[in-house]
């Protein structure tokens, strides 16, 4: 039997949901979606060889399976506004192949190296999105090299686009494309609506708050 919190905190904190479902961890648009399709099917190999896999996987989705991810979507958002103010207008980026919809940071690790997408993603804030308009080689290993780095190749890229603070976003392919969500692929959509949920959860600590 566990002994009682010392303080009993409950603090709440936000989350975020897409197509319905909870999002805590990064929801991946494009190419990432395929990528675990094809890890899960060779999910007996994940035990022994899970980060080789992957990386394999990821670079084989890329040159030889590109019809599995190549839609261009349209993304329409709109970040937070302060409080008695008027709603922001709507921001639009056009012809994504690649996004993610972040709540947490790192997006996930290499080994023991984190790979950083956003530095903007907390519990404590809106959603964070991160849209490539490219996945040529050039872009995709540069954003891996940066993520893994400083990040700053990725502020300055021109196929990058990043937005924090976001609370509705709307998503429409020009056909069907893949989605996963915390490592799930989730099949193909045509549309995809994610938004802000304040107060999603109860977050249970034994750890005071900063004054």
């Amino acid at each position: 039997r566990l002994p009682p919190l010392p303080h009993g905190l409950r603090p709440r904190i936000g989350g975020g949901r897409a197509n319905g479902r909870a999002v805590l961890s990064p929801c991946g648009i494009g190419s990432d979606a395929p990528v675990i399709r094809r890890v899960e099917r060779r999910h007996e190999w994940k035990r022994f060889a899970g980060h080789p896999l992957f990386v394999i996987s990821s670079f084989d989705t890329w040159a030889r399976h590109r019809e599995s991810w190549a839609a261009r979507c349209r993304f329409e958002y709109r970040t937070r506004t302060p409080l008695g103010a008027e709603p922001a207008e709507p921001v639009v980026v056009e012809g994504v192949q690649f996004a993610l919809v972040s709540k947490t940071s790192p997006y996930t690790y290499l080994g023991h190296r984190p790979i950083t997408i956003t530095q903007h993603a907390s519990r404590d804030s809106p959603l964070a999105l991160s849209a490539f308009r490219k996945t040529t080689a050039n872009t995709l290993l540069g954003g891996v090299g940066s993520a893994l780095a400083t990040g700053r190749w990725l502020l300055r890229s021109k196929a990058y686009a990043h937005a924090h603070d976001v609370v509705s976003i709307r998503v429409t392919g020009d056909r069907p494309f893949p989605w996963q969500l915390d490592g799930d692929d989730l099949g193909d959509v045509r549309e995809l609506a994610s938004d802000y949920w304040p107060d999603a959860l109860t977050l249970v600590t034994s750890v005071p708050p900063a004054p």
